[in-house]
């Protein structure tokens, strides 16, 4: 099974290959379409230089890009601004990190009226850099409920 992380754009400029998601978001960025959202190594930047995360979300394996006011999820598609989410946990294993966000508005995925939660699993080095970001977000630390 191939995934975007397999499949690279070589770089013209002699860069490092990039998986087609960065290349595709960076291309579009730099173009200067409006209303156009693209990662910035300003607002986010993983530990191996990227602009986003391989994270797992249910079974899928795909990016998560932190972005300015928003996050994009590479699999299932989606996007989620930062306005929809009412807090987010952040927590830690031994190897492996869990990001949890807490949806405002009761959604697709939520039973019984509750609102949906969102996990994304990712490699515990990446913590600190999405702590970071968090923090910086305006979006609220879940201590007990939100």
């Amino acid at each position: 099974m191939q995934t975007d992380e397999d499949v690279v754009v070589p770089m013209d400029d002699g860069a490092e290959s990039k998986p087609i998601a960065v290349a595709v978001c960076t291309l579009l960025g730099e173009a200067g379409f409006s209303n156009f959202c693209a990662p910035d190594p300003a607002i986010y930047e993983s530990s191996k230089g990227e602009p986003a995360i391989v994270a797992t979300h249910g079974s899928d394996s795909g990016w998560l890009y932190p972005l300015a006011n928003t996050f994009f999820v590479e699999k299932p598609a989606s996007c989620v601004p930062h306005e929809d989410i009412a807090c987010y946990e952040l927590l830690e294993g031994q190897s492996r990190g869990q990001l949890l966000l807490h949806l405002k508005a009761a959604g697709a995925g939520a039973k019984g009226g509750k609102a949906a939660k969102l996990e994304f699993g990712f490699a515990k080095v990446e913590a600190g850099r999405l702590r970071s970001y968090l923090s910086k977000s305006g979006i609220k630390v879940n201590f007990q409920s939100c």
